[in-house]
């Protein structure tokens, strides 16, 4: 009777300690489904967030390439139109980048020619070269503002004037410090200086001329006057010349008979 019942309490222990297992069983497969659940929610609310956040960053981007793109354009234009070039020169005086209007204005193809310092300065004339170069020079060790002015010549023999204006940048820790300027096509300008001296020098001979011409006039006028006044002085000799004398030798004759 005792094993019976030793047998009955093991049984009840084994049933129970089976039942609390199957429990616990349902309760972690319950917690492992809720965390699934939660965890599949987590995961499309972060993917939802992100993909929202990447399509917002690529929208920005987008939105800032075209700006930078209509930027560039409207660079490009008022640059032509203004006949304008920029460049950015770096400090070691080699590495040399050129905007398109830059190869416009010295009449050099972007698929030949490659700027550098030196082949910058060659297309510079001879009786310039010395001061462009002195000048960039001096901005760049000294960093200050350049401001140029010299002649170009075209690989068609003809000379262009260029004014240069740079300044030294150093907002980049990578490139370091380099100069970035815009030179500016001032042919017409000077030329137009060289019409107005011409005509300024024209005027003033012409200034001259006509003040002789005055003083000229001036002297032949009073020279007139003078010869008018022998003109008449000599009428009047004339005429007295030219009156009879008998009168006068009447007189004469009475006077020696006397």
């Amino acid at each position: 009777a005792v094993g019976d019942e030793f047998e009955r309490r093991d049984e009840f222990v084994v049933k129970d300690a089976i039942a609390s297992a199957v429990i616990q069983k349902r309760a972690v497969a319950g917690a492992l489904i809720v965390t699934a659940i939660l965890t599949v929610l987590f995961v499309l609310a972060t993917r939802r967030r992100i993909k929202a956040r990447m399509e917002a960053d690529i929208a920005k981007e987008r939105r800032r390439r075209a700006e930078l793109e209509t930027i560039s354009i409207r660079f490009g234009i008022a640059t032509r139109a203004a006949r304008a070039g920029v460049y950015e020169l770096n400090s070691d005086g080699v590495n040399v980048w050129w905007s398109d209007t830059m190869h416009e204005l010295y009449a050099q193809s972007p698929a030949t020619f490659r700027p550098t310092m030196a082949s910058w300065l060659e297309l510079i004339h001879p009786d310039d070269r010395e001061a462009a170069q002195a000048a960039i020079t001096g901005a760049i060790r000294d960093n200050t503002h350049l401001r140029s002015q010299y002649r170009v010549v075209r690989p068609d023999g003809s000379v262009c004037h260029i004014a240069s204006l740079a300044a030294v940048a150093t907002d980049s820790v990578e490139l370091g410090p380099r100069l970035v300027g815009i030179d500016l096509d001032i042919t017409d300008r000077v030329e137009a200086d060289e019409r107005e001296r011409k005509l300024q020098h024209q005027l003033h001979d012409a200034s001259r001329q006509a003040g002789m011409a005055e003083i000229a006039t001036n002297v032949l006028h009073n020279v007139g006057n003078v010869l008018n006044s022998v003109n008449i002085s000599a009428s009047l000799v004339e005429d007295q010349v030219k009156k009879p004398r008998a009168a006068g030798l009447s007189k004469v004759v009475g006077l020696l008979k006397q």
